[in-house]
């Protein structure tokens, strides 16, 4: 599908005023590519990822390794993701929300 650039934290409905996506209810995916310093990969340091709210039902993986599943709305949730993350590559999240 189409891809839209967006600020996050945001309501995906809410970011233009194309009806299409103001009306539209299903999963969006959202990605972003990420770097982490060496010193985050030491076996010892907990590195979380926390959503502040997604609504409704939310799927989310860090380099292909699905991390974490929520479902409910405004309210917070978080994964230890150090085990997933990588050196010296771009890492990615991708999470997908259903409203």
């Amino acid at each position: 599908g189409q891809v839209i650039k967006m600020p996050v934290p945001a309501s995906f409905n809410d970011i233009t005023s194309n009806s299409s996506i103001r009306d539209f209810v299903g999963w969006a995916w959202y990605e972003r590519n990420f770097w982490v310093p060496s010193t985050w990969l030491d076996g010892k340091t907990r590195v979380v990822l926390r959503f502040e709210s997604a609504h409704y039902h939310t799927i989310v993986w860090v380099n292909g390794e699905q991390v974490m599943e929520h479902i409910g709305g405004h309210l917070p949730f978080e994964a230890d993701i150090a085990k997933y993350l990588k050196n010296g590559v771009p890492n990615r999240v991708n999470a997908a929300v259903n409203n």
